[in-house]
């Protein structure tokens, strides 16, 4: 590669060595008390993930859906960024970033060139922890999430599921 891209600095037989792959993952405890697994892949691309305890296993019928409401809002402006400035950072960096929830977990990853790792860690802390919960966007995603359930109530494969984890892990319910 012979052109020069800003944040890669790797110019033919002159590139650092990189780091060997590892099938041993590092289970390590912030003093916050967050969890941090890491592998090493080698590769000048990270992957990063964060997962938070929560997902629709943890609602009530008054909450029901709003797992799916909250991942549908969940890359959006916080107290410190609009979602504008939001992409627009992450597509400066050349971060992939996205969201998702399921039973158990709600689920941020991005994958980004290492070096633009603690700056990305940053953005999803910021998205986990400053939600602003904007009205406008609110009635936005509000009138997605309508769209989407209207499309998945037609879904075979979607009731089929939700009727056999109803009636299968009912003594695991919540209380």
């Amino acid at each position: 590669m012979d052109t020069q891209w800003p944040g890669l600095h790797l110019t033919g037989a002159s590139a650092a060595p990189r780091a060997q792959p590892s099938s041993e993952i590092a289970i390590s405890t912030l003093p916050n008390g967050i969890r941090v697994a890491t592998a090493q892949s080698g590769s000048p691309i990270a992957s990063v993930g964060v997962f938070v305890d929560g997902g629709s296993r943890f609602e009530t019928p008054d909450t029901n859906g709003l797992t799916h409401f909250l991942e549908l809002m969940s890359l959006k402006s916080t107290t410190n960024r609009s979602d504008f400035r939001l992409v627009r950072d992450m597509l400066k960096l050349g971060a992939s970033v996205s969201a998702s929830a399921g039973r158990e977990h709600f689920i941020y990853t991005a994958d980004c060139l290492q070096e633009h790792v603690p700056h990305v860690l940053g953005t999803l802390g910021d998205v986990i922890q400053h939600h602003a919960y904007d009205a406008q966007e609110i009635i936005e995603e509000r009138e997605k999430y309508i769209v989407s359930n209207e499309i998945r109530e037609g879904m075979m494969d979607d009731k089929v599921s939700t009727h056999t984890h109803t009636h299968t892990h009912t003594r695991w319910q919540l209380d």
